[in-house]
């Protein structure tokens, strides 16, 4: 049996980044203070435009946003802890993932991710910070958020609809865990969520909407539609807007949202700062899901720079593992299990 602490860090280890998660005095005000940011972010973006339909396509997304509460409070305290602020991660006490210790003890068995832990099947003796600390704590939160993410999808949707869009989902997350393995200026983290992102804004749209609609937008798909045109018939907003939105409703600093918004957005994407984490953000993003989509040659250099993979060796290094991930599959089926099915 793995020992868990309800504390911070193990003694001797530093992390100037460590700041404590921010809390609520009940449930209420946690949501008040989430709508809020919601509203923010919402005015934010649909102004970038003025003139044209996206600021109402905004609205749409932050309303179905804002009914399907993407993450429960103890997984946004804890997203909010590492990626609130812009420009930086930061380390939180362990006592924060004591709800969440078996996803965390279960990321820790898994290969890609748990390293040396990875062979100790039961992990006798390791204690809750030190797995945290052998994930790391941006790779620990972004495990946390496609959790509660994809259990709140399977808890909203039929299997058979919610199993093939969860798949790719994490398909892309493990895709952008490599990139951002590569990416020393990202991290492992955010691109898991970069690429996440990528399927996470369709899979809340049809598991927030009707049973009808969900089977106009599954079969328009089937036909062949654009996800971006499938979101803006049915549902009146963009796939990707409710993925940047649901960023920002679980904790994410905006610039994430920004970066993620972008990809569809040319007057937002010209705006972005040169070297700034926006730009990381849509960087991993466009390279995630012209990987996925089987389109690499699509990747302006550009993106790959943002990312500080200018030279050829480390481009492919990402390619290599990505063209493994889509033959052999993620293995990545356990982060959308319910913790009581993870052992103890």
């Amino acid at each position: 049996m793995a020992k868990r602490d309800s504390g911070g860090r193990k003694s001797g280890a530093t992390d100037s980044g460590s700041q404590p998660v921010v809390d609520f005095s009940d449930e209420g005000e946690y949501e008040r203070h989430v709508d809020e940011e919601l509203r923010e972010a919402t005015e934010a973006f649909g102004s970038e435009e003025p003139g044209r339909s996206i600021g109402e396509s905004w609205k749409f997304a932050s309303q179905i946003v804002q009914n399907f509460k993407p993450v429960p409070w103890v997984v946004w305290r804890i997203v909010r802890g590492v990626y609130g602020r812009v420009g930086r991660l930061n380390g939180i006490g362990a006592g924060a993932y004591i709800s969440l210790d078996r996803l965390i003890y279960r990321a820790l068995k898994d290969p890609s991710l748990g390293g040396q832990y990875a062979n100790d099947s039961d992990h006798h003796d390791v204690m809750l910070d030190e797995a945290i600390d052998a994930l790391g704590d941006d790779v620990a939160a972004a495990v946390c958020l496609v959790h509660a993410v994809c259990r709140r999808i399977q808890n909203s949707l039929a299997d058979k609809v919610a199993a093939p869009l969860i798949e790719d989902a994490l398909l892309r997350s493990k895709i952008g865990f490599f990139l951002g393995a590569a990416a020393k200026n990202f991290g492992k983290g955010r691109g898991m969520l970069a690429g996440f992102s990528g399927r996470s804004g369709l899979t809340i749209l049809i598991a927030a909407g009707t049973s009808e609609k969900a089977q106009e937008a599954l079969l328009l798909m089937a036909r062949g539609v654009d996800i971006r045109n499938v979101g803006l018939k049915v549902y009146d907003c963009e796939p990707l807007q409710v993925s940047a939105l649901a960023l920002t409703a679980a904790g994410c600093n905006r610039e994430a949202a920004f970066g993620t918004a972008a990809y569809s957005n040319d007057t937002t994407k010209s705006e972005l700062e040169e070297d700034s984490e926006a730009s990381r953000w849509l960087a991993a993003f466009v390279i995630t899901e012209n990987i996925r989509m089987g389109s690499v040659e699509l990747i302006e250099d550009e993106y790959w720079e943002a990312l500080g993979l200018g030279e050829k060796a480390s481009r492919e290094e990402v390619l290599k593992h990505s063209r493994l991930l889509q033959r052999r599959g993620h293995a990545w089926d356990w982060i959308a299990q319910s913790q009581s099915d993870m052992g103890s």
